[in-house]
């Protein structure tokens, strides 16, 4: 189950509108809003604060079974690329995510480079191509 979805239902079970956790919590209604919109997320601060306000604990996991909460395993950096990951154009978010699970792939198989370009060419874990240096100056 989503985080918007733990969320919405948790609020309702204990009756407390936006306004009320976003006091407890110390964010604007928006803030919240915005969360059981899955527009965003609470940050690892934020989201100890908000299992403590509604009582139980948040599975990012993104299964209904236990899960890793925020302070199992969750950092405030994944929060952040998630959301940057979101603001991308569809194509992007298509390649980055394909280019992740090979990464992950690799590592996981000992591999150190991807299979990216025609003919086979490859590039490494920073999308250039194995073996040599990025030709572009940085502005």
């Amino acid at each position: 189950m989503e985080v918007k979805d733990q969320l919405r239902i948790r609020m309702e079970e204990l009756k407390i509108p936006v306004s009320e956790l976003a006091k407890r919590v110390g964010v604007s209604p928006q803030s919240v809003r915005f969360w059981l919109q899955g527009r965003s997320y609470p940050g690892k601060a934020k989201a100890a604060l908000v299992e403590s306000a509604l009582s139980f604990k948040l599975n990012y996991s993104g299964s209904d079974g236990p899960g890793q909460t925020v302070s199992e395993g969750l950092r405030q950096t994944d929060i952040e690329t998630f959301m940057l990951i979101q603001q991308m154009p569809e194509e992007l978010k298509t390649a980055f995510s394909r280019m992740a699970k090979d990464i992950v792939r690799c590592v996981k198989s000992g591999n150190q480079s991807a299979d990216y370009g025609p003919g086979g060419a490859t590039a490494d874990v920073y999308g250039y191509p194995a073996g040599q240096k990025n030709s572009r100056k940085r502005a």
